[in-house]
């Protein structure tokens, strides 16, 4: 058989353990309003209906879990910046700034930060290794041109 052959199948039908066949999987239902859930939060995994959906950055969440997350950076998001930025100066920052946005970065993406912080950590992040290879550079011209 080909790559690009065409296979048709039937689709099959699901069997719970009641023994009960059924073409979809059983519907769970939203506790606030007994209604049939629409899917799960992003963030805690509660089963939600449409009209507890909210969305952040094209993902659901519940009411709850969004109001925790706000649409504020977080202030580990805002540290990195700062660091990043005091880095320019002092060099060390720098790289505290880079491990710090790395972690936010990785909340983010998990769900456990606001998506509003996504910025600053990334422009933290960039912002920390250019200061890190830049001073090295100059570090290193510097130590190579005295002798």
């Amino acid at each position: 058989m080909g790559h690009y052959e065409r296979v048709t199948r039937r689709p099959q039908r699901l069997e719970n353990p009641a023994g009960v066949s059924c073409e979809h999987p059983p519907t769970t239902n939203c506790a606030p309003h007994s209604l049939p859930s629409v899917g799960t939060c992003t963030r805690c995994g509660v089963f939600i209906c449409e009209r507890c959906r909210r969305w952040l950055s094209e993902k659901p969440f519940c009411a709850d879990c969004l109001r925790r997350l706000g649409d504020k950076p977080s202030p580990e998001a805002v540290w990195a910046l700062g660091l990043a930025t005091l880095g320019m100066l002092l060099w060390l920052p720098a790289i505290f700034a880079i491990a710090l946005a790395h972690r936010e970065l990785k909340r983010i993406k998990q769900g456990h930060a606001p998506e509003a912080g996504q910025a600053f950590a990334s422009m933290a992040r960039g912002l920390g290794w250019f200061v890190t290879v830049v001073g090295a550079g100059g570090f290193l011209l510097w130590f190579f041109q005295r002798n």
